[in-house]
């Protein structure tokens, strides 16, 4: 196995092992805010799941947009370097996307409160 393809599948599996902590920490939480805000066991389930479907795929599309193209002859670390910036850039994407879920669901949770007290 070559050690473009070598860090390749190591990126490939930090890409799904980081959304996925992050999801665990994150997902009793969100569901408590969710079932007081939503009131609708489908809609928990949707925004959960849609929460953890948009992280796999911001993640997994920066690291299989990753090119491992390095010049022939190059060095173990040219590779770990190249690996380590899709790390870096999978991450970027991950919170981007936390980031963005948060303002859409403190939107929903501000929208939805105001027809409550209504």
């Amino acid at each position: 196995m070559s050690p473009g393809v070598g860090t390749f599948l190591i990126l490939l599996v930090l890409s799904l092992v980081v959304p996925t902590i992050l999801f665990l920490v994150l997902r009793d939480s969100l569901r408590e805010l969710l079932k007081h805000t939503v009131k609708l066991p489908g809609g928990v389930t949707f925004y959960l799941r849609s929460f953890l479907l948009v992280l796999y795929l911001s993640a997994l599309s920066v690291a299989v947009g990753t090119s491992f193209d390095l010049p022939a002859g190059s060095r173990f670390m040219q590779y770990v370097w190249k690996g380590a910036e899709g790390v870096s850039s999978t991450m970027q994407a991950t919170l981007l996307f936390v980031g963005i879920y948060v303002v859409v669901v403190t939107i929903l949770i501000a929208t939805l409160k105001i027809k409550d007290d209504q």
